[in-house]
């Protein structure tokens, strides 16, 4: 908001691994943003409880986002952790970082979701907007 600099990202698991969140912040960062200033708000996504994937993919996050379901013995990854891990790691203060409101797969009903309703299911359409300076 100081730099009135702003930006907005995808990350699916496959952009959380290859650095998505860091690439926007070297972006921010090289158009005059302020590290100390950047908020950073996570639109809805899948919780941890609901992203089981497999060991090929549980592998490649950090042991501290992975868990395993303990009748299944199946990972899950808790994409929003990494996530907000790589940004306090980058230098975004804690508080500066709002958490998901809501899981996409817990909520089929307000929310699309392709695990639950299929890969045709829709679309969440995510925007941000700056507010013009006063005049």
């Amino acid at each position: 908001p100081v730099n009135r600099i702003i930006a907005a990202a995808h990350a699916g698991w496959r952009g959380a691994i290859r650095g998505i969140a860091n690439v926007t912040l070297s972006e921010m960062l090289a158009n005059g943003a302020d590290i100390s200033c950047i908020q950073v708000a996570m639109g809805p996504c899948i919780c941890s409880r609901c992203f089981e994937v497999g060991d090929e993919v549980a592998s490649q996050f950090p042991a501290s986002c992975v868990t395993r379901n303990l009748a299944t013995g199946k990972p899950h990854v808790d994409l929003a952790a990494y996530l907000r891990q790589s940004l306090i790691e980058a230098g975004i203060k804690e508080n500066n970082i709002t958490m998901p409101p809501s899981c996409t797969r817990c909520n089929p009903s307000q929310l699309f979701s392709a695990r639950v309703l299929g890969i045709n299911s829709g679309r969440i359409f995510t925007f941000i907007m700056q507010h013009p300076l006063p005049a």
